[in-house]
Parts: C-alpha cells; sequence; structure tokens
C-alpha cells in the first residue's frame, strides 16, 4: 500500500474534504486493486460502526444522569421527611403528598429519558443511510435487501436506508446506474429519487439513470416506470425503448424512442455507438473516468461513429480506443490530451 494512503485520507476522500492532489491520488490506489478498495469499504464501515458507539453512549451516559439526579432527589427527600417524622412534626398528611409529587417528577423524569431514547434510537437507525460510492472508471454491483440490483457507473453513488427498505423501497442516487427492479407479489412501489425532486417511480422493471449536473437521463428497457417532474409539474409514462431527457438548466423535458442498449451497454463492459457524435463521448470519458480530452478543431467534436468500444484496461487504453474509432491523432501538450487529425 502506498505509505502515503492512510485510512483519515480515504475517509477525507468520501467526505469530499480532500483537494484536487488528494482525490487523484487516493483515486489512483483505489483502482490499482479491489484489495484497496475492499479495505476502503471496511474503513467506511469502522466508521460508521464508531459513530453509532457514540451515538449510543451520548444517550446512555444522558440516562445515567437522569437516573443519578433522581436517586438523590428521592434519597434527600427520605431524609428530610424521617427528620420531620422523628421531630414530631404535625402529619397532616401534607409532607407525604408533597414528597409523592417530587418522587413522581423524579421518576417521570427517567421515564421520558427512556421513552425519548428509544424514540431517538429508532429515528437514528431508522434514517440512517447506507451508501456506496464509485470512483472513476470503476463499476460496483450493488444488491439490495429486496433482491433488486443495481449497477453503478463511475464517479456514482447510491445511498438508501436498509432497516426499513423492504417497507419502505427508495433510494438516492446521483450519476449513472442501471437499475434490474425485483417485482414484489405486494406490488409495492420502488422509488428512485434524483436531484431537484424528481422521482422514477417503479413496480418491476430494468432502466438505466444518468444524473449529471443539470441533465437527467432516464432510458426504459423493459416494463414500465413513471417519472414524477416536480418543477416541470409533469408526470410522465414511459414504455420499453424510450428516453425522457430533463434539462434543468434550460427547463425543458423532452421524450424520444431510442436504442436503449446504446445506453446501459456499459453494464457489460464496453461502449456501444450508434451515429454517436464525439462530443457526447467526451462527455461521459470525463463523467465516468475522470478523463478530460480536447480537440484542436471543434468541428471533430460533431464527428459521428458506429460500433463498439471496450471499457477494460487502463483509462488511457480507452483513449487510444477512441481516438482510433474516429480515425484521430493523440497528442499532449502541456498536461493536456488533445485529437487531431492524422496527417
Amino acid at each position: 500500500m502506498n505509505k502515503d494512503i492512510s485510512p483519515e485520507l480515504v475517509l477525507n476522500y468520501f467526505h469530499d474534504k480532500c483537494n484536487a492532489a488528494e482525490k487523484r491520488e487516493v483515486e489512483n490506489w483505489l483502482r490499482s486493486g479491489e484489495d484497496n478498495y475492499q479495505m476502503a469499504m471496511r474503513w467506511l464501515k469502522e466508521e460508521e460502526s464508531e459513530d453509532d458507539e457514540k451515538f449510543l453512549a451520548g444517550l446512555l451516559v444522558a440516562e445515567d444522569d437522569v437516573f443519578k439526579s433522581t436517586e438523590e432527589l428521592l434519597s434527600k427527600h427520605k431524609g428530610e421527611n424521617s427528620h420531620r417524622l422523628n421531630s414530631n412534626v404535625k402529619k397532616t398528611g401534607f409532607y407525604d403528598v408533597k414528597i409523592s409529587r417530587k418522587y413522581g417528577y423524579g421518576l417521570a423524569a427517567s421515564v421520558v429519558v427512556i421513552l425519548l431514547s428509544a424514540w431517538l434510537l429508532n429515528g437514528y437507525f431508522k434514517n440512517k443511510l447506507t451508501t456506496v460510492k464509485t470512483v472513476f472508471a470503476q463499476t460496483q454491483k450493488v444488491v439490495l435487501p429486496d433482491s433488486s440490483i443495481v449497477i453503478l457507473n463511475g464517479n456514482s453513488s447510491l445511498s438508501y436506508r436498509s432497516s426499513v427498505f423492504e417497507k419502505e423501497r427508495q433510494v438516492w442516487m446521483e450519476g449513472e446506474a442501471f437499475f434490474e427492479v425485483s417485482h414484489l407479489s405486494d406490488d409495492s412501489k420502488f422509488l428512485v429519487h434524483l436531484s431537484e425532486g424528481k422521482t422514477v417511480e417503479v413496480l418491476g422493471t430494468e432502466f438505466d439513470v444518468s444524473e449529471r449536473k443539470n441533465l437527467s437521463k432516464i432510458v426504459l428497457k423493459s416494463g414500465k416506470i413513471r417519472l414524477d417532474i416536480p418543477q416541470e409539474h409533469e408526470n410522465i409514462e414511459m414504455a420499453p425503448g424510450e428516453m425522457v431527457e430533463v434539462d434543468s438548466f434550460k427547463g425543458s423535458v423532452k421524450k424520444e424512442l431510442v436504442n436503449s442498449e446504446l445506453y446501459y451497454s456499459w453494464i457489460h463492459g464496453k461502449w456501444k455507438f450508434d451515429g454517436t457524435r464525439l462530443r457526447e463521448i467526451l462527455n461521459k470519458l470525463s463523467e465516468t473516468h475522470g478523463k478530460s480530452v480536447y480537440v484542436y478543431d471543434s468541428s471533430l467534436l460533431n464527428r459521428t461513429v458506429s460500433g463498439t468500444v471496450p471499457l477494460h484496461g487502463e483509462s488511457q487504453i480507452l483513449i487510444n480506443n477512441i481516438a482510433n474509432a474516429f480515425d484521430l491523432k493523440i497528442e499532449e501538450q502541456k498536461g493536456k490530451i488533445y485529437l487531431k487529425e492524422r496527417k
């Protein structure tokens, strides 16, 4: 393991507390081997366990403090009552009632803390999110508690509440993911929450979701889904082979028939193109692999290609394959990668 890679550095990366150089260092380390990724996941789980323990310890301390205070209060009043009785003070029942009330207040305080602790614990674990995050150029398969499968593309994340998932099938995602949603006998819905309140409502189906910057793309492979777009006041039902594109910056919503395989071919370790522009491919390269590639001649960005490019291997191999597909040459200048015409 790189001597500069520490658990603290990796955890800072997942909490977005690293600078650009540290991000590159951690991402290179994560990509260098599956063992490194598994180690990072263990560190994340250990951190979550420590957070849980601190939370529980805080509650136990609070309970203990109240019990001690209550016990001291009761002991104090018990002593006062004995002194008064031994002094032959007139027993009218006033002191008994007063002590009983104070005893009741102390007991009530203890009960309130216990109930409050139970309520906090229930809410804490019920609302605690399980999050899976991928780095650039990495894909990750996630099996949800209901046996639904999610395949995350590079630079993406998926969150869900595992403790209540079978009752409330909801996930929150960023980046890109392919879903294979299990259809349950009770027809319970499956909700995918995107940015700005957009929600994909599912019963049982397969679809690809891309949520990058201001652009959301939902492509349906099979089944039936409904897309809720609050800001546009629209509910769109989708059929297989349809794509809905939501541009939050432009405030536009577009639905069209597409070759859905072009949008989810990445789950099979390849990019499949059919008249696809270089501009779109380079954008995808930047989003999923963190690699920026430029052109000297902007007209090249509108050039199209059809075919398949494998995704296995280093990112540089992928860039070489893209250049070859477009019959272009790679040139490096001042640390940047450019594509240009072959001479």
